[in-house]
């Protein structure tokens, strides 16, 4: 069986014991369980008798693998892809003189604005600034959340771009500049959605931790079927 598989398995038996005895395992919060899954618990006392928490990662290691080269020039790419978006979604609202007042062109345009917040957050904070040898929350919040921050992206932006062809067919008066903004909005959904892509490709490894857990430890896992 290999490293991954026994990983799974392992999992699966950390979380059915948690499910078991949570009020025995100190059990804390889903958001403190989610940030330090893979973590190993345990207490100190010093010299005064107090007693302190210690935590040891002790989880799978996560690696993406690819070379220096390829590493660095895959965040070059997602930035570029990244600032084409946010120039195309800018250009497009420069043209909707008419249609940026109507309700079902407006709303879809709000939720683009909070996924493109969402993804440039990700991609600029975290993922750009994770170790490479990531732990699970690492891994989590940097590339599953990109996938899914440019996926929501490139959803709303064909969503725009849908909706302000609507408009445009039922106002055949309309400003003929429209169809620019149509064009950009699909053009930038293209752009996140091929950061989604791009970033499904990507191998990662998965590697044994050398700290293992001892027996008093309590190690964390989250509720979500992480694997």
């Amino acid at each position: 069986m290999d490293y991954k598989k026994r990983m799974r398995l392992a999992n699966r038996r950390l979380r059915r014991k948690m499910a078991e005895d949570r009020d025995q395992r100190s059990f804390h919060s889903k958001s403190y369980h989610r940030y330090f899954e893979g973590y190993a618990e345990y207490e100190m006392v010093n010299e005064k008798g107090k007693k302190t928490l210690r935590r040891v990662y002790t989880g799978a290691w996560y690696r993406q693998d690819l070379k220096a080269a390829a590493y660095v020039g895959l965040r070059i790419f997602y930035v570029l892809l990244a600032v084409g978006v946010l120039f195309l979604f800018g250009a497009a609202a420069v043209y909707q003189k008419e249609s940026g007042n109507v309700l079902y062109v407006v709303l879809p345009e709000a939720a683009t604005v909070g996924f493109l917040i969402y993804l440039l957050y990700i991609l600029l904070v975290n993922y750009l600034f994770v170790p490479r040898k990531m732990t699970i929350n690492d891994y989590r919040v940097s590339s599953r959340s990109l996938k899914n921050g440019s996926f929501g992206c490139a959803a709303c932006l064909a969503a725009d771009g849908l909706t302000t062809l609507l408009y445009l067919m039922l106002h055949r008066g309309a400003y003929a500049g429209i169809w620019y903004a149509v064009l950009e909005f699909l053009g930038a959904s293209a752009l996140s959605a091929a950061i989604y892509l791009t970033e499904g490709r990507i191998p990662y490894l998965m590697e044994e931790n050398e700290n293992k857990p001892g027996e008093d430890d309590i190690v964390i896992v989250s509720d979500e079927n992480f694997e």
